[in-house]
């Protein structure tokens, strides 16, 4: 007769046994076993997927060994008080299960009990070994199983997308960057799964590093109209500024002695005109190109930009520094004016000497070429006199 306390035991034996059994049998089903178990996955995959296969080797080759004797166990058992106590405490205890333990990694073999014993296990030593292959086999295909379900749809789906960003407006260098992207994690998820959730952060970022990149082109394409209308209102004005440039210079000539700080005009040919630098014929190009290849007109349209706006940078500076030398004396002249209804509105407009100065003043401002310093000293001089009655009232 079996004692009661070593049948419970034994029980429990067969019960953890059958449900790892049932555990393995649903593992096996898994389609990634049998690609972990063929072997030829590499870099951080190797190690793991080598290790499960051993595992997986190892459960299937102790399973019928294990079940066996606990089959052998259940009949000695189930002869009630004719059950052969010694035979059963043989079976469950002494290590009669054949293995070569040199199999098995030395981190599990302290831990399994499967440590020091040559070649044989008990079926406690071989059941702890089973549970512990079962989680290495487990965790391992879980985690290259989880790498596929959740990597392989988004590169799938990042491929797609990167097509039809560049089938929309043409290859461009964001595309390309997400494209080496998706070509990276498609190889990792063929050899190297593990590796493959590093890679989707970066495959993620390219790809919406693209889709700004495809939206700023679209906005550029739609707006290639707007901008091309936008250059040649300001290829206008710079012609007009440079223009007025060279008539300001003249007239400061004309109509100022000896003007100061005046600024040679640019060319307007050079400038405007000349091919092939010229903004005009530049400009044509330009707009030429926006039915055959719209980038290359975008692109052709931001260098020229660049040189129109320093061109009408300096025709400005010019226009402002030919224009001062007349816009000074035309402030002389408001200035005197207003000086002039100032004393008149004293009742000092018959004053002799308000007359004299502002008499020589205003002769200074009308005669051409005007003495622009002489004439501002005049202007001073009636202002200091109209100040000084305007005080003694």
């Amino acid at each position: 007769m079996v004692a009661a306390d070593l049948l419970d035991w034994a029980r429990r034996v067969r019960a953890d046994f059958d449900r790892l059994s049932a555990d393995l049998v649903d593992l096996d089903a898994d389609p990634t076993v049998k690609l972990v178990q063929v072997g030829g996955l590499a870099g951080s995959s190797a190690a793991p997927a080598r290790a499960a296969a051993e595992a997986l080797e190892r459960l299937w080759s102790l399973l019928p060994s294990v079940r066996s004797q606990l089959d052998q166990v259940d009949e000695e058992a189930g002869k009630g008080r004719k059950a052969d106590d010694a035979r059963v405490r043989h079976l469950l205890n002494d290590p009669i299960i054949s293995l070569d333990t040199a199999t098995v990694p030395a981190s599990l073999r302290v831990a399994t009990g499967a440590a020091g014993r040559a070649g044989a296990l008990t079926v406690a030593d071989a059941m702890n070994l089973m549970v512990a292959d079962y989680a290495v086999a487990a965790d391992v295909v879980g985690r290259i199983g989880a790498a596929w379900r959740e990597g392989l749809p988004l590169v799938d789906s990042a491929r797609f997308q990167i097509d039809a960003l560049v089938a929309d407006i043409g290859p461009f260098p964001e595309a390309d960057a997400a494209r080496a992207a998706v070509e990276a994690a498609t190889a990792a998820a063929a050899t190297d799964p593990l590796q493959l959730g590093s890679l989707l952060p970066p495959l993620r970022a390219a790809l919406d590093a693209a889709e700004r990149a495809q939206a700023t082109l679209q906005a550029r394409r739609s707006g290639l109209r707007a901008e091309l209308d936008a250059a040649a209102e300001q290829l206008a004005l710079i012609d007009r500024t440079v223009r007025d440039g060279a008539v300001a210079l003249d007239a400061a000539r004309q109509k100022i002695a000896d003007p100061q700080g005046l600024l040679a005009p640019l060319d307007p040919v050079s400038v405007l005109d000349a091919p092939p630098r010229g903004l005009r014929p530049w400009l044509e190009r330009v707009g030429a190109m926006a039915h055959a290849d719209w980038r290359a007109a975008v692109n052709g349209l931001v260098a020229w930009r660049a040189m129109a706006d320093g061109v009408e940078a300096s025709a400005v500076q010019i226009l402002s520094a030919n224009s001062a030398p007349v816009t000074r004396r035309n402030e002389l002249r408001g200035l005197l004016g207003g000086l002039a209804a100032k004393a008149g509105a004293a009742g000092r407009a018959e004053d002799p000497n308000l007359s004299r100065l502002h008499r020589a003043a205003r002769d200074l401002l009308s005669v051409a070429p005007c003495d622009l310093p002489a004439a501002a000293q005049a202007v001073d001089a009636f202002r200091a006199a109209v100040n000084r009655q305007e005080d003694k009232r």
